[in-house]
């Protein structure tokens, strides 16, 4: 069952994998403190809620696409979506009063970064990044209700740094910082590794401390208990707080992203559960026009595996296609798919959309007395 956004609650492992800036410099946050018990006091919920996690949760996230957020922004806008990990293995357990966690996809992400080479010599990486991933950690879940604003929150904190791989796959998009640069890295051999070796360990490196400092945040899923909207943020919020504005504005949604798209990358979101029609509304923000298609689901596997395999972006079978010159929507039915996923492919230059899918045939319905 994929028809609400549960498979996105995968930001808990997957926010900023790659990020940007100087990898050598950017220390691990410590895990944040767990928040203080409320509605969750009740050492039997908590426990239940673990059993319902771990019986249900890898259900959801397997073969998924999780978004990837630029770095960090201001706390009350959303990150937009610079890659994906697609998830191929998960374990969920319940290991005494927390819940085991063992993910592991590949994925890619935009990344600009600079780094530090042999003889005083820099180096950008600057590209889109495919990889592999494998994620380990334990959370602890808690609840907790505000019932002036009729919201109900469920919190997952990790009890300590999680353990994190991170491996590239295929080439790294590196260049030479400037003329001296260019030559040292021309004599990468004589001195014991080229540019793209280096820029690779580096990215390893970087990679796995800045993703585990990230899932040290946690995860924050608010359920609006007027309308049912599930809406999942990294990261806590203030009790009480509501989660940031999503970035395409309207009624209930089922995803809702801003994304980044660069001209050697491809985006897929989803899938999703088509139990009737499935729609999709997108804007273009700035820079040349994307295609955007509906796909079955096994059609989105074949063109994140090609992407991942060659770094070519294609997409075959499409049921609904369109450019997104301006705003469009468009429709899948389950006649068309049991799932669909959505597939981005950019134009020639780098690009910023918005989108919100939905189901038109489904009204909010309360699920408490609301004034």
């Amino acid at each position: 069952m994929r028809h609400l956004p549960c498979w996105y609650a995968l930001a808990l492992v997957v926010a900023s994998c790659l990020g940007c800036g100087e990898a050598a410099d950017t220390p691990a946050p410590a895990p944040v403190d767990a928040p203080a018990r409320t509605a969750a006091g009740d050492a039997s919920l908590r426990r239940m809620l673990l059993d319902i996690a771990a019986h249900r949760g890898c259900a959801a996230l397997e073969g998924a696409f999780a978004p990837l957020p630029e770095p960090e922004v201001a706390a009350d806008r959303r990150r937009r979506v610079t890659g994906r990990l697609w998830v191929s293995r998960c374990r969920l357990a319940r290991e005494g009063d927390a819940l085991g966690v063992e993910v592991a996809g590949r994925g890619w992400q935009w990344v600009d970064e600079a780094g530090a080479g042999p003889l005083g010599s820099r180096f950008d990486v600057r590209g889109t990044v495919r990889f592999e991933v494998a994620i380990t950690l334990q959370a602890e879940v808690d609840v907790r209700y505000d019932e002036p604003s009729r919201r109900a929150q469920l919190l997952l904190t990790p009890r300590a740094a999680p353990a994190v791989r991170v491996t590239p796959i295929g080439r790294v998009p590196v260049i030479a910082a400037g003329g001296w640069s260019g030559l040292i890295g021309g004599l990468g051999g004589l001195l014991g590794a080229s540019p793209e070796a280096q820029a690779r360990a580096q990215l390893e490196a970087g990679a796995a401390r800045r993703l585990a400092g990230e899932l040290g945040r946690g995860l924050t899923v608010t359920v609006d208990l007027c309308t049912s909207q599930v809406d999942p943020v990294l990261g806590p919020l203030a009790e009480g707080a509501p989660p940031p504005p999503p970035p395409y504005p309207g009624g209930r949604w089922i995803d809702n992203a801003a994304i980044l798209l660069h001209p050697d990358g491809v985006d897929v979101a989803g899938p999703f559960e088509v139990a009737g029609t499935l729609r999709v509304e997108a804007e273009r923000i700035e820079g040349p026009a994307p295609r955007v298609a509906w796909v079955c689901a096994d059609d989105a596997s074949d063109a994140a595996a090609g992407f991942l395999a060659s770094g070519a972006a294609r997409v075959d079978g499409a049921v609904r296609t369109a450019e997104v010159a301006s705003t469009v929507a468009l429709d899948v039915t389950a006649a068309q798919c049991d799932e669909a996923a959505l597939v981005w492919i950019p134009g020639p230059g780098a690009a910023r959309v918005r989108y919100r899918v939905s189901d038109p045939t489904v009204e909010a319905e309360p699920l408490v007395g609301c004034p």
